[in-house]
């Protein structure tokens, strides 16, 4: 039998294909109910959404240009100015306003980054769903199955905070004179957003790990890629690295995402 997603040969027995974790098909047809849920649906796991970390390194070495154009434009527009070289005060000036241009552009890198978290997570959760659904029907004796589906279907979240906090962002832009009022609530809108993708990422794991485990008890690897992170200690960081600590997590944090995703969906497949 061969896997309509990918092509791979499969064992006539097998109940998810070998190479990409797509179900095999049970009935002859586009699929059929039972006990409420479709069996037969086929997810394809290959779309299933990566973070993508290169955005998240080019953020880091945008930023770190930004930081030199600053530098740079504020030291040779200042001394110009002192000296009274008009032609480096403007050539200074058009460095710093490069500057300016860089730290858009990152800001949009890190809002993308961000966001592409929680979105990655949830859709996660989504295809673990409709595969644990599939196997309800094929197998409704079994209750673990029931039990995982429901525990998943509390943590998936929507990011109204993410959307708040962005709009706080741009009102900041459009209204200058109160920018430090939007930027301050915004980030505490980000901080409500974090804190849930991070609580999210932990249960994610812990539920997962525990549901594994009773079927593989010799699991070569654990499922806990992703550290169990805290706002509070993570904006503690930040500060006390002043900022250092937010671009390794802008990168740290994708990597294990991705690194959960991968090794969840392997094991997903062996599932049924």
């Amino acid at each position: 039998m061969y896997c309509s997603q990918c092509g791979k040969q499969n064992p006539d027995s097998a109940k998810f294909c070998v190479s990409c974790g797509a179900p095999m098909p049970t009935t002859d047809g586009g699929g059929t109910q039972v006990a409420g849920y479709t069996v037969g649906r086929r997810v394809d796991f290959t779309l299933e959404k990566r973070v993508n970390v290169n955005l998240a390194i080019a953020a880091l070495i945008i930023g770190i240009l930004g930081v030199i154009f600053s530098v740079t434009g504020l030291i040779t527009s200042t001394w110009s100015a002192f000296t009274g070289d008009i032609g480096g005060f403007v050539a200074g000036s058009a460095v710093f306003t490069l500057s300016f241009l860089t730290n858009v552009i990152v800001m949009v890198l890190q809002t993308v980054v961000i966001f592409q978290w929680s979105n990655a997570l949830n859709t996660n959760i989504d295809n673990s769903r409709l595969v644990l659904r599939h196997l309800t029907a094929v197998h409704p004796q079994n209750n673990d199955y029931r039990e995982l589906d429901y525990k998943l279907q509390t943590l998936r979240f929507e990011p109204w905070a993410f959307w708040v906090y962005l709009g706080l962002y741009f009102l900041g832009v459009v209204i200058p004179a109160y920018s430090w009022l939007f930027n301050l609530v915004g980030f505490v809108f980000l901080g409500v957003y974090l804190q849930k993708t991070f609580s999210t990422a932990n249960s994610l794991q812990e539920y997962k790990e525990r549901f594994y485990t009773g079927y593989q008890s010799a699991m070569l690897s654990s499922v806990r890629k992703m550290k169990n992170r805290n706002i509070f200690l993570t904006v503690l960081f930040i500060i006390i690295t002043l900022g250092i600590y937010w671009w390794y997590l802008l990168i740290a944090f994708s990597r294990e995402i991705n690194e959960f995703l991968d090794l969840d969906q392997r094991l997903r497949s062996s599932l049924g």
